[in-house]
């Protein structure tokens, strides 16, 4: 099965451990869940950072959305989004641009 995807880069802060985030460090190949807009589908996180991105900041970070389609219009750039894990956000962003 094909599954279809788009990617973009994406501004992401990170909630810290304290804030109610994650306790480890984000690395690269990391698959939570996109929501937007009521939306949601699976995602993965792309950087160069060789060994995990610490929580608390804000990072330049390449998503690769898998099924695009379920966002249609909502999908731009300027758009807000959250990372999730479970029922759990640890993560909101804005896409910055498309790349594909």
């Amino acid at each position: 099965m094909i599954v279809p995807m788009i990617d973009f880069v994406a501004s992401i802060y990170f909630l810290s451990d304290a804030e109610g985030g994650r306790t480890l460090p984000v690395g690269s190949g990391y698959r939570p869940q996109f929501h937007l807009g009521g939306a949601s589908a699976d995602c993965m996180l792309h950087f160069d950072e060789g060994r995990g991105l610490p929580t608390g900041q804000s990072y330049r970070v390449k998503v690769q959305l898998m099924f695009p389609a379920r966002f249609g219009e909502m999908l731009r750039p300027g758009a807000p989004f959250t990372l999730r894990e479970a029922s759990r956000t640890y993560a909101s962003g804005t896409i910055e641009h498309m790349s594909g």
